[in-house]
């Protein structure tokens, strides 16, 4: 998973369950430190060999998401202490500087992390006429250490400046556009260089009502939007997404979503309250700056059934249906069933992938990508 803002440094660390991924320095101090006094020492210096006073270090405090830290400060030496055994991995950041973190073994007392300079990228973000556009969210993920991000908004003048970047290449996203009639996206550049243009193209914008509004429970419903790429449909996810996220949107009591900055293309939209039904539109085209309106009648449908293998047809215990909030988790032989699935083709959501499900099928065989 790339990380963001959203999670910084201790989020890296947690999500990540403390693998380095090849972030982390390699110490070469002895496992004790040399008072002997069975203390955590984190040593933080720079390339050059010379110490790194005042960094922030996290010390995380067990594995896993929600895992408790502890929050140290290097002294004048670069050294930062902490007594608490629980300690399994460490994170340093300092201004002007790269983050770095290491994953520790059981009964490891000693690190050393060395910091390098950081590379800044700055820009400006416009729009198809080369205007600037403010207010632009960014973010950019280092392609040489995958788990290093940063994020920056665009000033009035469409100006931005992203740091805390190792040099090489990167990938830079337009996480939010607040104008729904331009597109989000993403583009691959090396750091460092002069300067990157970031061009917004031209967008279409969605609006889809489920029908009957009045009688759907509350926070219940499901709407996806799927797009046809090389003849194939595909759950539409943003470009500018920093993981695998499908553009959904969950309906409230007007039963109704939005989707902005889509670019040109053949879209369709499935919705579905698990207690009533579901359906899915007839595919339409979203052109440059058209506002397209879908009305969908829900239906009482189908029931599905099946089984989940993974590779070698092993039975595989994974998350089966249309989103997040609307998916069963199979049995321990990887059996499924889900009431109210649509009639029409549609995308069936298996763990982190999507099949196909056709017209007039009540039983399929899936496989866990």
């Amino acid at each position: 998973m790339v990380m963001s803002a959203r999670t910084r440094v201790f989020g890296l660390l947690a999500v990540m369950g403390l693998t380095s991924l090849g972030c982390s320095s390699m110490s070469t101090e002895p496992d004790e430190p040399p008072d002997g006094s069975g203390d955590l020492v984190v040593f933080v210096r720079s390339s050059d060999g010379s110490a790194i006073s005042s960094a922030t270090v996290w010390v995380q405090l067990g594995i896993g998401i929600g895992a408790p830290f502890t929050t140290l400060r290097t002294d004048a030496s670069g050294h930062a202490r902490t007594s608490d055994p629980r300690a399994c991995g460490v994170c340093a950041e300092r201004a002007g500087f790269v983050k770095r973190s290491e994953e520790l073994d059981r009964g490891r007392r000693n690190v050393t992390l060395v910091l390098i300079p950081e590379a800044r990228l700055t820009g400006t973000v416009v729009d198809p006429d080369g205007r600037p556009v403010p207010r632009v969210k960014l973010e950019a993920v280092s392609r040489v250490n995958p788990t290093i991000s940063t994020t920056a908004e665009s000033d009035d003048r469409g100006r931005f400046s992203l740091g805390g970047l190792p040099p090489g290449k990167c990938e830079v996203r337009t996480v939010v556009v607040p104008a729904p009639d331009l597109t989000r996206m993403a583009v691959t550049t090396g750091i460092p260089q002069d300067e990157l243009v970031v061009r917004l193209g031209p967008a279409g914008v969605v609006q889809v009502k489920v029908e009957p509004g009045k009688d759907l429970p509350p926070n219940q419903c499901t709407i996806c939007l799927d797009r046809l790429e090389d003849g194939e449909w595909k759950h539409y996810h943003d470009p500018a997404e920093s993981f695998w996220a499908p553009l959904e949107r969950h309906q409230y009591l007007r039963g109704e979503a939005t989707f902005v900055n889509l670019s040109p293309g053949r879209y369709r939209v499935l919705a579905r309250v698990p207690e009533i039904g579901g359906s899915v539109s007839a595919p339409f085209e979203i052109r440059t700056g058209q506002t397209y309106a879908v009305v969908l009648e829900l239906k009482r449908g189908r029931t599905i059934s099946g089984r989940v293998k993974q590779v070698g047809r092993q039975p595989s215990i994974a998350y089966v249906g249309f989103g997040h909030d609307d998916a069963v988790l199979t049995d321990e032989k990887g059996f499924f069933r889900i009431e109210h699935a649509p009639s029409e083709d549609f995308l069936l959501m298996v763990q982190n992938g999507f099949v196909t499900v056709p017209a007039g099928e009540s039983f399929v065989d899936l496989r866990d990508r």
